[in-house]
């Protein structure tokens, strides 16, 4: 999706129609890409290899149709989708990020289910592997469980400005990446840049905030007739969690106030050298 993004016209300070109709037929176009149906490992027949979605000259002709059809207002942006199996994950993912003083970040998302994985810790980690509940339910040799896990770390020069992932199944992506453009192009706060109206697209079809105002819904109805409109905080559009360091040299965190969350500060401690040496 950034990929893709980096190829088109900059965010402005606030989300324009135009702006809120090209981040979805950004998120709608990958979901298209994607070799597996949408909430199922069931393949596409035409599924794309990733070696191909990440391809220069691929992103490259994707941004390209991405333009050709918002100028087209008599196509729609993306090609059909085919029907999804339906499958439920709720309140199941979690996200954390962190970042010590030298400047070191880790970004980790793991959806483990309720039964917290496989109950069982990696011995070299102390991580719990998810037990997953398609696999569970849907077993094909050497098949890969679908993820929308997305985990991003954005650094300018030897600096951390985001270590950001989220909650959320088919949300998490795009709620990502309205993070990373809230802050990069926006230039605002990580707080602000969380708390801000969002649109999305989940399997049950393309969702916004109220608070995007009346330009944007209108605009994205005009492509999308089904478009659901919902309140911030009421709906979530993906939860993201995010910690950085900015140019000031201050280091920050936030959690969406859409969820449960929060951001700690930990203290460091001072190295207590032994008199004796």
């Amino acid at each position: 999706m950034l990929s893709i993004l980096d190829r088109l016209p900059p965010f402005a300070d606030n989300l324009t129609g135009a702006e809120a109709c090209r981040l979805i037929a950004v998120i709608e176009t990958c979901f298209a890409d994607r070799p597996q149906r949408l909430g199922s490992l069931e393949p596409k027949l035409a599924g794309l290899a990733f070696e191909t979605l990440i391809a220069p000259d691929f992103i490259a002709a994707r941004a390209a149709e991405i333009t050709g059809c918002l100028l087209d207002n008599s196509r729609t942006v993306a090609q059909a989708v085919a029907p999804t199996i339906t499958a439920t994950e709720q309140k199941d993912t979690t996200h954390l990020s962190t970042l010590d003083a030298q400047g070191a970040t880790v970004a980790l998302t793991m959806s483990i289910g309720p039964h917290f994985g496989l109950r069982a810790t990696d011995a070299a980690f102390g991580l719990l592997p998810a037990k997953s509940y398609r696999m569970s339910s849907d077993p094909a040799p050497g098949a890969r469980d679908v993820t929308e896990m997305s985990p991003a770390i954005v650094t300018r020069g030897d600096r951390v400005i985001l270590s950001v992932g989220a909650a959320g199944s088919e949300l998490i992506p795009g709620a990502i990446v309205q993070a990373i453009i809230n802050v990069v192009d926006r230039g605002v706060s990580l707080g602000e840049a969380l708390r801000m109206p969002r649109v999305n697209m989940s399997e049950s079809g393309v969702c916004a905030h109220d608070e995007v105002g009346p330009e944007a819904i209108a605009s994205l109805r005009m492509r999308w007739p089904g478009l659901r409109v919902s309140a911030v905080g009421g709906d979530h559009l993906g939860v993201v969690q995010a910690v950085g360091h900015n140019a000031d040299g201050h280091y920050y965190g936030s959690a969406d106030n859409a969820w449960d969350g929060t951001c700690v500060v930990v203290p460091a401690q001072s190295e207590v050298v032994d008199p004796a040496l």
